[in-house]
């Protein structure tokens, strides 16, 4: 996946000209189905709506700064061997906090994520589940 994106990456770069005409969930979506697809495809709207909803509990980064770091965790997972989506962890990262008031700090929501998923071999569904207990017991 790792030269997958560097190349995808770079063509998305030429796509747009050097401008910012496309946008973060055109790009996510794109790396996360490692092709380019087509822009009012429901990739695009999957992805447009997990950094949405992720920017909305996340009050630290804006969606571009969100969907970065879901792609840098995706492809270090998957330089180890383990299957990892970028628009899956956006929407693992709302899930956590999915319900609760206020925005959050995610900071080290991302790194926690990966750590879950490379030390303890949980699945994506397990470490959205220890987050979430995670979260649970450090706001009481």
């Amino acid at each position: 996946m790792l030269k997958q994106c560097a190349v995808l990456c770079a063509a998305l770069s030429v796509a747009q000209g050097g401008h910012a005409a496309e946008s973060a969930a055109y790009k996510l979506a794109s790396i996360d189905a490692g092709q380019l697809v087509d822009k009012s495809g429901v990739e695009v709207k999957r992805a447009e709506a997990a950094l949405t909803s992720v920017a909305a509990v996340c009050g630290d980064a804006s969606p571009s700064v969100l969907a970065g770091r879901a792609v840098t965790v995706a492809n270090m997972l998957m330089k180890d061997g383990i299957y990892a989506k970028p628009v899956d962890i956006l929407e693992g990262a709302y899930a956590v906090f999915a319900g609760k008031k206020g925005k959050h700090d995610c900071t080290d929501l991302f790194a926690r994520y990966a750590q879950t998923r490379k030390d303890l071999g949980y699945s994506h569904s397990q470490a959205v589940a220890s987050w979430r207990v995670l979260q649970n017991a450090a706001s009481k």
